[in-house]
């Protein structure tokens, strides 16, 4: 099929499904076009004659609309938690520096180097402490780039191995063990592990590593969720709710959700999530649905839930 077949079928299901699902289709787009960067830090403009052509097409739409109404003051709303669980896509992801991956292997490497043939005592301990100085490289910067500790979630383990555990990124059994042995040699002066010891420990760090390579590569910016059994190239008829994450990942999502009335509530409801928002529209239709945009200010449980998923996703 030709591109401009393809653009026309996009097209015309982002319309058809309502103005206010079609600007947050557009949001996204123009997020994507944003935020989207290459390890030399260049913007990736992906599909701007799209969102050009929609926003007219959108517009023109608007103009014959009766049955929405739209809201643009800001006000609280609740949401039914159920989406949370339904099926998940990642919508646009940014990409960083490779320098970020290279350096923790080298470092492992050197540490391999230095058990090749028949290593001394002082080659096996310089052995562990270089892995574990890999495995503190890539922990600092899961947290430099995920604000771990920021995040609005409880309880928060004070060990940062755990915390890493916490969000199902990594176990930490094997890696705090390799800190103990390093601890062990520096401060009691105790001999080493064996060389076979130490080799299954460079094997642990470099699975570690590879494990969380696409946590460190990039980053997810936008998380799609949308109902089981529902085909994904037609979500836009669908309730849905795409959650946006911001550059500074401990402040508040962006949450755009398309939803049936029955799930958004202006009143608040046990276990219902909060949602501050800046945009509220009601389509009045066979199934009547409300659109929402606002800031996502869950309870910790919920976003926990919310986290889990997004890491879940991003590891890949």
């Amino acid at each position: 099929m030709r591109r401009s077949a393809v653009d026309r079928d996009c097209l015309s299901r982002i319309v058809a499904s309502g103005p206010y699902v079609a600007r947050a289709r557009i949001r996204s787009l123009l997020v994507q076009n944003c935020r989207h960067r290459l390890a030399g830090g260049q913007t990736v403009q992906r599909r701007p004659h799209l969102v050009t052509r929609v926003s007219t097409l959108v517009a023109w739409h608007d103009g014959d609309v009766s049955d929405e109404t739209t809201d643009t003051a800001v006000k609280q709303v609740w949401l039914e938690p159920s989406w949370l669980f339904w099926e998940q896509v990642v919508e646009s992801r940014s990409i960083f520096s490779s320098d970020a991956l290279d350096r923790p292997y080298e470092i492992q490497q050197h540490a391999c180097d230095r058990l090749a043939g028949n290593p001394s005592d002082l080659d096996r301990v310089d052995a562990i402490t270089t892995l574990r100085r890999a495995v503190a490289r890539r922990v600092r910067m899961l947290n430099e780039i995920y604000h771990l500790r920021k995040l609005p979630v409880t309880p928060k383990p004070k060990d940062d191995l755990h915390l890493l555990s916490s969000f199902d990124i990594m176990r930490p059994f094997m890696v705090k063990r390799l800190i103990d042995i390093r601890n062990i040699v520096e401060h009691q002066d105790s001999e080493p592990p064996p060389t076979n010891e130490c080799l299954m420990f460079a094997d642990l760090v470099w699975y570690f590593l590879r494990s969380t390579d696409g946590l460190v590569h990039g980053r997810v910016d936008d998380v799609f969720f949308y109902p089981p059994g529902v085909d994904p190239d037609s979500r836009e008829y669908h309730p849905s709710v795409r959650v946006t994450f911001p550059e500074n990942f401990s402040m508040p999502p962006e949450i755009s959700a398309w939803l049936n009335m029955s799930s958004v509530s202006h009143e608040a409801k046990a276990g219902w999530i909060k949602i501050d928002a800046n945009e509220f529209a009601t389509h009045e239709g066979d199934e009547p649905r409300a659109g929402i945009i606002g800031k996502m200010l869950g309870a910790p449980e919920q976003m926990r839930l919310l986290y889990d998923a997004y890491f879940r996703n991003a590891s890949f």
